[in-house]
């Protein structure tokens, strides 16, 4: 086990030694505890910051990927108009293509943020 020597003010190291005859433990212990516990703290924060910058960033593919949705749906629902005038077979073969594409597109940015879900979560 390692050795940390600290230099620290008479008032923290009052609190300190008032905190660890509260918890009946070693100063030394106590010490350790508050220390593992601040870090576990930051960890956690951290962790939660990254789950937000991943949802908000899951809101914007979502955004994005309604609204491509929304486009093609309109531009299907023109072509259905002018379908008694024109062949539009290859164009529909087109824009599901476009929607496998965007679908996939989706996938691939939404892989990292279940692999850290599935990683730091689970």
């Amino acid at each position: 086990m390692a050795v940390l020597s600290l230099r620290i003010d008479d008032d923290l190291k009052k609190s300190l030694e008032i905190e660890s005859q509260k918890k009946g433990v070693s100063l030394s212990e106590c010490a350790k505890k508050l220390l593992k516990n601040g870090l576990l703290d930051m960890h956690v924060l951290e962790t939660e910051k990254n789950l937000e910058d991943s949802k908000i960033q899951i809101e914007n593919l979502t955004q994005i990927s309604n609204e491509a949705i929304q486009g093609i749906e309109d531009k299907i629902k023109k072509m259905g108009a002018e379908a008694e005038n024109f062949n539009y077979t290859s164009q529909i073969k087109k824009l599901n293509i476009a929607m496998i594409g965007l679908s996939v597109f989706i996938c691939v940015c939404s892989m990292p943020v279940m692999i850290f879900t599935l990683k730091y979560i689970v």
